[in-house]
């Protein structure tokens, strides 16, 4: 293999500021990894990590878990919403679950980093197997937030300990290709998730949804009990007295008071979160402990830019995939495991950006800005072509109208990731990885927040004016109850009268063509923050 096509030290100090400690594995901190020269790294043998396999089946099966449960809900919230005459609560749903998976995803980097990886991965899955159970037999639309907040402390964990775990063993000339089996196990996750929740819960229930997770989970749990060994460069004397927990209490209560303020539109909460996270901030700047977010080793407005760069595209990707089952749903008339079956074919193409990402990422580190411009861009192309989703447009042509968004995706996600941790020595890219995974997070449940508050603002908005317009002679009383059952039922439209059901159908759709431009508009500021970043680095 030429030179200029190895993922040498030399490359990844052209991306690397010049105090950064030199990236390369030391073995006497990590004596996992035999001695490997600079030169010599990319020819090392990963079959040379002991249980290497065995571990890797315990990291892969928790990343398919956290992205079959993050489609699977995608698909299912309309129904568990209906079942529980809730659906205007439905987003609620996934977004009880981003918001612990938020709060707590910053902490597993640095707990792990004093605790050893293994209590934080058996807490980690442990508690989302516990969650997924409680969330199966769960009575009522509130105890069922309740044990999705609980799976999200768990779920918070899963990919962030998969990535670290793999910064432990996997010299960083073969890390984009575990991170490209990584996404691959992502993809895989979604299509499912998205393909089968429909079904399942029009067959044997929604239940089963979650049900069918926790016997996956259990199994990478035994595996990882079995098999999965602390970093050995833990530091015996270290202990959670050394840790920030000041700072870990503040910055779980600031996110979960900002997410809810999103959710619920209270500017009080959102005031008080700003103050709260504003501490937190101070806190981890001034502190002599092991900080949980490490601003005092970001460096430079770039490394800001990548953070910011992340949330927005959490930011797009959760807003599109919240909004297009219920798009299908409304504006092709799809049955709820229809249209889940929908995003399964273009969900693999997250693996093809995934691969695609690993494949030029390996030939030469540099690559990576280009990866992220090239996937912001796709994503940016596939929200955009979402608009022409409409009956109208060719049944055989609708797939490819969504293999972009995904295909960007799969590429901007690890291009962004390893253009931020690769900036920080080893020994920190266990708290760089939750750092970012964090911002991505945050992203995440704003994207889902937003969509929601756009839909149910604005068909409300638009189904007043519609039925003033379109049915005259409805009384203002009938039209409200209209109006509330719809917001709380999607089946509920398809017991109306025909010429209601054409009313509310538009006014819903235009709900969600709001939403979906939103998103759009989101992906163009990214893709210029990214040239913007470009140029500030020049």
């Amino acid at each position: 293999m030429s030179k200029d096509r190895r993922l040498s030290a030399e490359s990844l100090l052209l991306l690397a500021s010049e105090d950064i400690q030199d990236l390369s594995p030391n073995p006497e901190l990590d004596p996992l990894l035999p001695t490997i020269n600079e030169e010599d790294d990319a020819d090392f043998s990963i079959l040379e990590v002991k249980n290497l396999f065995k571990i890797e089946t315990s990291l892969l099966l928790n990343v398919f878990l956290a992205a079959f449960d993050g489609t699977v809900t995608a698909s299912t919230y309309t129904i568990i919403g209906s079942e529980f005459n809730a659906a205007h609560l439905g987003s609620w749903i996934t977004t009880s679950y981003l918001i612990t998976s938020t709060a707590f995803q910053p902490l597993y980097g640095t707990f792990s980093d004093v605790l050893g990886r293994r209590i934080c991965y058996f807490f980690a899955t442990s508690i989302f197997a516990l969650g997924c159970v409680g969330c199966s037999f769960a009575t009522d639309i509130y105890s069922l937030f309740l044990f999705r907040s609980l799976t999200g402390i768990g779920g918070g964990g899963l990919i962030t300990l998969s990535t670290v775990v793999n910064s432990d063993l996997i010299p960083i000339s073969k890390r984009g290709l575990f991170q490209g089996f990584q996404n691959i196990l992502i993809g895989v996750g979604s299509i499912l998730g998205a393909s089968l929740g429909g079904v399942i819960s029009e067959t044997v229930g929604w239940r089963f949804c979650f049900l069918i997770q926790v016997p996956v989970s259990l199994t990478g749990l035994i595996f990882g009990f079995l098999y999965l060994e602390n970093q050995k460069d833990i530091v015996s004397s270290k202990g959670v007295k050394d840790i920030d927990i000041q700072g870990s209490f503040l910055l779980i209560i600031g996110l979960t008071l900002q997410l809810l303020a999103l959710n619920t539109g209270s500017y009080l909460l959102f005031v008080a979160s700003i103050i709260v996270l504003y501490i937190f901030v101070a806190i981890e700047f001034k502190t002599e402990r092991i900080p949980i977010i490490p601003f005092k080793r970001i460096q430079g407005p770039s490394n800001y830019l990548v953070l910011f760069i992340s949330t927005l595209t959490g930011f797009a990707n959760y807003g599109y995939i919240f909004i297009l089952p219920l798009l299908f749903q409304i504006a092709l008339d799809d049955t709820p495991s229809k249209a889940g079956l929908r995003l399964g074919i273009p969900s693999l193409f997250t693996s093809v950006g995934a691969l695609l990402t690993a494949f030029f990422m390996n030939r030469n580190v540099k690559n990576l800005n280009y990866l992220v411009h090239v996937g912001v861009l796709l994503l940016g192309i596939g929200n955009g072509l979402a608009l022409f989703i409409s009956k109208s447009f060719p049944e055989y042509l609708l797939n490819f109208l969504l293999i972009p968004a995904n295909c960007g995706l799969g590429m901007s996600n690890p291009a962004l990731l390893f253009s931020f941790i690769f900036e920080f020595p080893k020994s920190m890219q266990a708290s760089s990885t939750s750092t970012l995974y964090l911002f991505r997070a945050i992203g995440q449940v704003w994207g889902v927040a937003t969509v929601s508050i756009i839909v149910q603002t604005v068909l409300k908005s638009f189904l007043v004016d519609n039925f003033a317009k379109d049915q005259p002679d409805l009384s203002p009383d009938v039209i409200d109850g209209i109006i509330e059952k719809v917001t709380r039922s999607i089946s509920y439209i398809n017991t109306l009268p025909t010429d209601i059901q054409r009313t509310v159908k538009a006014s819903y759709e235009i709900s969600i063509r709001y939403a979906q431009v939103v998103s759009t508009v989101i992906c163009i500021v990214c893709f210029l923050l990214c040239l913007f970043r470009d140029f500030i680095k020049k």
